[in-house]
């Protein structure tokens, strides 16, 4: 076998190309969501409504992509978004100009969601079809969002509000989210609620006082309208002198009150919270019958000792006020002087208020009920001078909040009474003592006195007797506490009488009108109505010439007096309708008495004999000795109380504790009322200090019990 050597030998080898028309380009995936509106609008949201919002996604990036859309919570009442109900309309104008509205979700806001999956071919960029218009652009969706409430929504949902988002998620097609290209963008929502759950209604003017609202009558502003809930119930017993308290009133919480009902303080007296009636008479009153001058507090319906302001009288006795929480209680106590002889209660209802509003210049007003749960009364507050006319139920109940309208209260104006509320005929000068310059037919008189804190004007005012009626001319004005001397010739204060500054009025018509024998005066008013009335010795006799015909008109009024005496009323103004309240003066004192601003009441209730002063300024001590006579094993006993009283010297009022008309044991235990008393003689000696201003005597006719 034979071997070759073969040379070494190398070799290179390369190669070479080239690219030309090459190019890099960037771009980018952009995702727009904007609004032209604030917000939803209307900006409140309210049952059987919808608000809505329009907002615009944009392609702004060169990519195409697809989106979607999701809600988000961001802040406020999550409970107000979980009840709302959500529409999503895609908008768009076709080839014809015609209006295309796709909807794209409803439901729930809070699970609003659409296209997370991508397969929505309305919802990518670029868009085949969608021309622009006013309303969007080349590359732009329309999109608008009407959010509502549920149907017979929550009043708690009123006045809410709820910020939410819609959150837009793009990515590339072909790919998922936060793959390649991405974007998101937010587009931040707020809904805000109104109040459905209210009262609205109107205060006006009931002119006329029908109860119903006319077309002319007009709308009552600044007056306080309320929505308040039932707190406690109480029922206040008219013979209980410590009253009974309420539950704790929240400090600065304002309550209605509300009264109801009437008692009996005596067998012939009924009262409610503010008035009373004596029987038989039918007019109820705010001072009580015979004791005027215990004040217009007695027997009220009192909240911690003050009487507050119940209105005018009403014939159903219901009654309303309104006062503010000192987180305390409060008493509720009837005010009487004697309470052993009451029976009954008032019944109270306390609420405390939730919502107020006041009257606008229109008498229109609006109760926000949103927060509250429950039965609502609505009542209005009391003013002073006008009368509820509606609703005739004084106020509105409701079972629970709601959209409440048209609920309108009324009131009527009350018309001003007279400018008086008393003038008494105080005395009478009819049998005069002839003199010199003093007879029969020029110097009879009449005083008349004005017991009230204002003056009275007496203009038409009229006089009348058996014989006839003179009418008072001129002006004459009674000053307040103060008199008038009434009679034919003024010549008579300058030889006969002093007139002592009282206001002198000169009668027309013929002298000595005034029988000596028996006749009668009636006092009337401008409006005719009769304001006082006294009798003397029976009478006058029906058909002139008294005989078993023709008697005396007055039998009760048998008070007779001597020749150059007059007759008085004992003390000054006592007035209980009569013939006990007059008395016999020796000496006339016309227009003028040390004591005479002196207002005395007296009453009985049961045993009990009830003594108060009115217009009592000008002494310190009061004494007193009331004297009596009772039957005791049927044979007549003579009693005496004596006692003394104290106040201070300007102070208006005095009211006594009542006076027990029987025998007690020592320590009070036992008390047994004296029985067949007739007459009651009360003395009473005012005193200024040490010194003496006045005394005076009333007889009071006592009444078996």
């Amino acid at each position: 076998m034979n071997l070759y050597l073969l040379p070494v030998s190398g070799a290179l080898f390369s190669d070479q190309e080239k690219s030309s028309d090459n190019f890099f380009r960037t771009t980018n995936l952009d995702l727009g969501f904007n609004s032209v509106q604030t917000g939803f609008e209307p900006a409140l949201l309210m049952p059987d409504k919808e608000s809505s919002r329009s907002a615009l996604i944009n392609q702004i990036g060169a990519l195409p992509f697809i989106y979607s859309q999701k809600y988000q919570f961001d802040s406020g009442d999550e409970t107000l978004c979980q009840n709302l109900h959500l529409e999503v309309l895609l908008k768009y104008y076709d080839l014809h100009g015609i209006l295309q509205i796709t909807n794209k979700y409803s439901g729930s806001l809070v699970d609003f969601s659409i296209n997370t999956n991508g397969l929505d071919g309305d919802l990518s960029f670029p868009t085949a079809d969608y021309y622009p218009n006013p309303d969007y652009g080349l590359a732009q969706h329309w999109f608008e969002y009407q959010v509502s409430l549920p149907d017979d929504p929550n009043p708690n949902l009123g006045n809410l509000s709820c910020n939410f988002s819609y959150v837009a998620k793009a990515w590339m097609q072909q790919h998922s989210y936060g793959q390649a290209f991405w974007d998101e963008e937010i587009l931040a929502n707020s809904v805000s609620t109104g109040s459905w759950a209210k009262v609205t209604g109107m205060k006006f003017n009931d002119l006329d006082g029908n109860g119903d609202k006319d077309e002319a009558e007009p709308g009552l502003e600044g007056w306080n309208i309320f929505a308040a809930q039932e707190v406690e119930e109480l029922s206040v017993p008219a013979d209980d002198n410590t009253g009974i308290d309420s539950e704790v009133l929240e400090n600065g919480a304002t309550y209605l009150v509300r009264v109801t009902g009437t008692y009996q303080a005596d067998t012939d007296l009924t009262a409610d919270a503010k008035y009373s009636v004596r029987n038989p008479d039918t007019n109820w009153t705010d001072t009580v019958n015979g004791l005027e001058s215990y004040g217009y507090e007695l027997l009220d319906l009192q909240i911690d000792g003050a009487s507050p302001d119940w209105g005018p009288y009403a014939s159903d006795h219901e009654y309303w006020t309104s006062l503010v929480g000192t987180g305390a209680s409060v008493n509720f106590k009837i005010y009487d002087i004697l309470y052993t002889n009451n029976t009954g209660n008032l019944n109270v209802t306390i609420f405390k208020v939730v919502s107020s509003d006041i009257t606008d210049t229109d008498g229109l007003y609006e109760l926000d009920l949103s927060n509250v749960d429950g039965e609502i009364v609505v009542a209005e507050e009391n003013q002073t001078g006008w009368q509820q006319t509606m609703p005739s139920s004084k106020y509105y109940v409701f079972p629970g909040p709601d959209l409440y309208e048209d609920i309108d209260f009324g009131n009527h104006k009350i018309p001003a009474g007279p400018e008086f509320t008393k003038i008494v005929i105080n005395e009478v000068y009819y049998d005069v003592a002839n003199t010199t310059h003093c007879d029969e037919a020029s110097s009879e008189w009449i005083e008349l006195y004005n017991p009230n804190n204002f003056a009275v004007n007496i203009k038409n005012w009229s006089l009348s007797d058996n014989a006839g009626s003179v009418t008072i001319t001129g002006n004459p004005e009674i000053p307040a506490y103060g008199f008038a001397l009434l009679s034919h010739d003024n010549g008579t204060w300058i030889h006969c009488f002093s007139d002592n500054g009282a206001v002198i009025v000169q009668l027309a018509g013929a002298a000595a009108w005034l029988n000596n024998d028996g006749d009668q005066l009636t006092l009337r008013n401008s409006d005719d109505q009769i304001v006082d009335f006294v009798a003397w010795e029976q009478g006058s006799c029906d058909g002139g010439t008294c005989s078993n015909n023709f008697p005396h008109l007055y039998p009760d009024w048998t008070l007779a007096v001597a020749e150059g005496h007059s007759i008085a009323r004992s003390p000054l103004g006592f007035d209980t309708d009569s013939p006990s309240d007059w008395i016999e003066l020796a000496t006339p004192n016309p227009g003028t008495n040390p004591h005479s601003h002196i207002s005395v009441s007296v009453d009985q209730e049961d045993s009990y004999l009830l003594i108060g002063f009115s217009n009592a300024w000008g002494f310190d001590e009061l004494d007193y000795a009331i004297s009596y006579h009772h039957l005791y094993s049927n044979e007549p006993v003579e009693e005496t109380i004596k006692g003394k009283a104290y106040k201070p010297l300007n102070q208006n009022q005095l009211i006594l504790d009542p006076i027990f008309l029987g025998t007690c044991s020592d320590e009070l235990l036992t008390c047994v009322a004296h029985t067949g008393i007739g007459t009651v003689s009360i003395d009473l000696l005012y005193k200024d200090g040490d010194t003496s201003i006045g005394t005076s005597t009333i007889t009071f006719p006592w009444q078996e019990k």
